[in-house]
């Protein structure tokens, strides 16, 4: 059994380096979700990565990377985009409570373990919804509502655009978690990023404790209204 806990001090010293400053209750979340994840990865494996300080590297610190270059305060809501184990929406919750946070999931057995970790740790301020953004997307009471929408851990470039800018209003940016091999996409799919309403608003270049890698975090903001026909089935976006 992973004890991820021992890991916990890697997370408060990376913040403290770089002036995030957690107070007492943020703290003992943190220290919660860990013992929460510890529990569910004997059940559930909802990321390949075990090791304790990997996982808290990979996990907790690249989730709050946004914090050193994004302003989150004039954002009303935010949606985080194939949750998965709720990351990065659960850590930018406990840094932001006074931030709505919705965490998107298909699979029904991440959704039962977000949901335990949710009642479990009392967040008033992050649920869980279950469903497809393809469908979702398409559901008045979801599209064009949010200021921002988080995705992390998706490969497929194109998909990403097409599944999250019809959640974002107009004004509303779209964070995008990804490796420096992004710079190319961005380039090969920005007709596409166009036609959907968005445009690239900034990159931010970091690199996780322990030589754990480069990232770069993708902004981008929505200008237009997205075009009614997107998000096509998933069928039809994985057919390009």
């Amino acid at each position: 059994m992973p004890n991820l806990i021992t890991a916990l001090p890697d997370l408060f010293n990376w913040a403290k380096e770089h002036n995030i400053a957690l107070d007492q209750r943020q703290q003992a979340l943190f220290a919660g979700l860990l013992a929460k994840y510890d529990e569910w990865l004997e059940r559930l494996n909802f990321t390949a990565i075990k090791e304790p300080r990997e996982f808290v590297v990979k996990h907790f610190c690249d989730s709050l990377a946004p914090l050193l270059e994004f302003d989150f305060k004039p954002a009303a809501n935010l949606l985080d985009l194939g949750s998965g184990g709720g990351l990065p929406g659960i850590p930018l919750g406990i840094m932001l409570p006074h931030l709505p946070v919705t965490l998107l999931e298909a699979t029904q057995k991440k959704v039962k373990m977000l949901a335990e970790i949710i009642a479990a740790l009392a967040f008033g301020n992050i649920r869980v919804i279950q469903g497809r953004a393809e469908e979702l997307a398409h559901n008045p009471g979801m599209r064009a509502t949010f200021d921002l929408v988080t995705a992390r851990a998706f490969g497929d470039w194109p998909m990403l655009l097409e599944l999250a800018l019809p959640f974002l209003r107009v004004g509303g940016r779209l964070l995008a978690y990804q490796g420096p091999a992004i710079v190319d996409k961005l380039k090969e799919h920005d007709q596409q990023l166009e036609q959907l309403g968005g445009s690239l608003k900034s990159l931010h270049a970091y690199t996780l404790p322990f030589d754990f890698g480069e990232r770069i975090l993708v902004e981008l903001e929505k200008i237009k209204v997205t075009p009614a026909q997107f998000p096509r089935k998933l069928a039809a976006i994985k057919r390009g």
